[in-house]
């Protein structure tokens, strides 16, 4: 799993969403754009340090 460089900031973040909505969606539009192909394993860890979020729920909601 590609994530890219620069992690998000409190500035990427909508506050009219839950953040695993935002999260959803981002990788969503990965998986459509082909960059997430059929079973690729996303692991939690990993996006969680990228978002920034500790909480496992924003991560296991996405």
């Amino acid at each position: 799993m590609m994530l890219p460089d620069t992690p998000w900031t409190a500035d990427d973040w909508n506050p009219e969403l839950y953040r695993y909505e935002q999260i959803a969606e981002w990788i969503g539009e990965r998986i459509r754009a082909g960059e997430y192909p059929p079973r690729t394993v996303l692991s939690e860890v990993r996006l969680q340090g990228y978002f920034g979020v500790g909480a496992r729920p924003s991560g296991r909601r996405s």
